[in-house]
């Protein structure tokens, strides 16, 4: 049987590639992506891409990733990058875990430990249990935004750089406030 996240999908949005997680598993991460509508209007700009987990560890720069994506059994992640006036690139990522304290214990690491960054400022997001919002700072400037929060065995992120020559940036409320809005929905998906 098509799950409901499974048939709001099309075709041409989900299209297998040669990693190692399974079809199912790539329609679940797909339907769990942002929606332009959640997140200020970003609209999608390169290929969705899915990740093993080896891959996954591949990508991540944090010391020990691959040991740390292993003992937190995690399955798979999708991810998409998304552009906007207010930003020069911006990212969106579900990863999927095999049970809710691998998720939970991948947000508390993650979300500050950022190897590149000089400094990562947490803020609160409201309404959504658990989330952190993170500025992240390079040389005195900002240089990302995010939001990562978890429901179930997904961990949910979603960030942005800023873009240095706009006149209006993304606020942490509005971030927040878009995070909300896709917590709203994902969170009634099983």
């Amino acid at each position: 049987a098509t799950s409901p996240a499974e048939s709001a999908l099309t075709p041409s949005q989900v299209t297998p590639n040669d990693t190692t997680i399974g079809a199912a598993l790539q329609r679940d991460l797909a339907a769990r992506l942002v929606r332009p509508s959640e997140y200020l209007g970003m609209t999608m700009i390169g290929a969705r891409r899915f990740l093993t987990p080896a891959e996954l560890a591949e990508s991540d720069p944090a010391p020990g990733a691959d040991r740390r994506y292993a003992a937190e059994a995690v399955e798979g992640a999708a991810s998409e990058h998304l552009t906007s006036p207010a930003a020069t690139d911006a990212i969106c990522t579900v990863l999927k875990f095999g049970d809710p304290a691998g998720a939970r214990r991948n947000l508390r690491v993650g979300a500050t430990a950022i190897p590149s960054a000089d400094q990562v400022k947490t803020f609160d997001v409201p309404g959504i249990p658990h989330a952190v919002g993170t500025d992240v700072y390079v040389g005195g400037g900002l240089v990302g935004r995010n939001v990562l929060f978890v429901d179930g065995p997904y961990e949910y992120i979603i960030g942005f750089q800023p873009d240095p020559t706009a006149k209006n940036s993304i606020t942490r409320k509005q971030i927040a406030g878009a995070a909300l809005k896709w917590f709203a929905r994902v969170s009634t998906m099983r």
